[in-house]
């Protein structure tokens, strides 16, 4: 375990409160086992668990930034022996049957098995996980730059599924420099430019092919992470302009959007909504926040921060018991 220097912490108010609530149940409330066991054996297309469990990764990395308890590396080593050692031959850790590598949730799984993988060895110098996650990428290299590679954007959730790996891939050419990361970025990048996916020139974020909310934010946050990566002002300013169009069209004054999970025309607009439609959902609260305060860190500026706390507490913390 790396040496952890202390940070501020809170000192009131009702962030402490339920940050203290919430990291006591991280600790005594979450079955680590359960997430040991998302890598093992194979399933069928419906299969999506290591999103959480590749989040948890992340999130334990998190805690132990905020406050340098060696428990929650301890519960993020016991997922990334796992990973280790259910990773197939060819690099792949997308849990689905052979056959189905670029079907269904399989390139989603595998993005955020990278970013767990990623923020692991960020935390801990586990080199390990670092290779893993260079295998995992070469395995996709192989198969979208390969003889007969499928079209990235045939895909689910209108063609944004596979794209999201260009956040983790970033964030690892950023880490290693890899060759073919970068040539898998430069495809992403390419192809969609090429397409009514531009990323990078899209007029509005309802002209995009996909106007699924969190999927289409973790691909912004993978913008931002090439714009930086790859030295491009286009892509850091693209991923500008899409938040700010979501900001200000979409988050209606719950700090939340989407109707049935998608951007609408008119999305903001005062209204009475059937919870039927899931007006409100929490993917699309916590992507929000994350590439606002990703964009923060870039830029700046307190417009960000101001969107945070509509989000955290009209919707996050609104929502929440306060037992």
């Amino acid at each position: 375990m790396t040496e952890k220097q202390s940070l501020p912490r809170l000192t009131g108010g009702i962030l402490k409160e339920y940050y203290e609530k919430l990291r006591e149940n991280f600790y005594t409330g979450i079955d680590v086992d359960a997430h040991v066991k998302t890598y093992e054996g194979v399933h069928d297309g419906g299969y999506a668990e290591p999103e959480f469990t590749g989040k948890f990764i992340d999130v334990c990395t998190r805690y132990w930034d905020a406050d340098g308890d060696e428990r929650a590396l301890s519960m993020a080593a016991r997922v990334v022996e796992s990973i280790l050692r259910n990773q197939r031959a060819d690099g792949y850790l997308g849990c689905l049957e052979p056959g189905n590598e670029a079907h269904a949730f399989s390139v989603w799984n595998q993005a955020f098995t990278m970013l767990g993988l990623i923020r692991y060895e960020q935390a801990t110098g586990d080199e390990r996980a670092l290779e893993a996650a260079i295998k995992c990428a070469h395995g996709l290299h192989a198969l979208f730059l390969g003889e007969c590679a499928p079209d990235l954007l045939d895909a689910g959730n209108q063609g944004s599924q596979h794209i999201s790996m260009l956040y983790p891939l970033a964030l690892l050419y950023e880490r290693t420099g890899d060759r073919k990361t970068r040539e898998l970025i430069e495809k992403i990048i390419a192809r969609c430019e090429d397409s009514d996916m531009n990323l990078l020139s899209f007029d509005s974020i309802l002209t995009l092919r996909s106007q699924k909310g969190i999927e289409m934010l973790v691909v912004y946050l993978g913008v931002l992470e090439y714009g930086r990566a790859f030295g491009c002002p286009q892509a850091v300013e693209a991923a500008r302009r899409y938040w700010r169009e979501v900001n200000d069209t979409q988050i209606r004054n719950t700090g939340n959007g989407t109707i049935g999970e998608f951007w609408r025309e008119g999305g903001n607009e005062p209204c009475f909504l059937p919870g039927e439609v899931r007006p409100n959902e929490n993917c699309v609260a916590v992507g929000f926040m994350e590439l606002a305060l990703a964009l923060f860190w870039q830029d700046g500026d307190a417009v960000y921060l101001d969107a945070i706390e509509k989000t955290m507490f009209n919707h996050i913390l609104g929502s929440v018991s306060r037992d």
